[in-house]
């Protein structure tokens, strides 16, 4: 890891997260949970917060590599012990550590993860015929208002997360 240079995924352009995650998931044991927007806004309301959603997660890609008294560590994006909880019963001594991307591992992870995103991105894109743009200013906003004029208001189901301030934007612009 350290020979490819990994780093938080937040530190990389989106070509070179691309690149990275393509090298790693050749090289490196992993597990990846992608939930795309149909998904998501399915189960987001089953969860009193994001948080334990996605401590939920941790756990589903945690649990298959993890042998028993492996040491896993985490980033710790919450301190109520969610991802703890989440992964009760599992056999392993878990170590949480803000900003935890720094540690290879970890950098690797998030790499992964950013280039499964950009993957699901792509996807979307041309499933729904025109590029979608992640974040949330005002391009995001201006696709769509596209996409709903085009397609319907259900296509932001397929397409966004519904719970974020840009769905109620566009339907405003409507």
């Amino acid at each position: 890891l350290v020979e490819l240079k990994v780093a938080d995924s937040k530190t990389l352009t989106d070509k070179r997260a691309l690149k990275l995650g393509a090298i790693l998931r050749d090289t490196v044991e992993h597990s990846i949970r992608r939930v795309d927007p149909n998904e998501y806004n399915a189960l987001y309301p089953t969860y009193p917060a994001l948080n334990p959603f996605l401590a939920d997660l941790h756990a589903e890609v945690i649990t298959p590599l993890a042998k028993p008294g492996e040491n896993v560590l985490v980033d710790q994006f919450e301190r109520r012990g969610l991802v703890r909880a989440a992964l009760q019963g599992a056999d392993i001594k878990l170590t949480e550590v803000p900003r935890a991307e720094r540690h290879p591992a970890v950098a690797a992870a998030s790499i992964l993860a950013r280039q499964e995103f950009l993957l699901g991105m792509q996807e979307l894109s041309e499933d729904f015929g025109m590029v979608l743009h992640k974040g949330a200013g005002s391009p995001v906003d201006a696709v769509g208002v596209t996409l709903v004029r085009e397609q319907g208001e259900e296509a932001l189901r397929g397409a966004a997360k519904l719970h974020f301030k840009n769905t109620d934007k566009i339907l405003a612009r409507l």
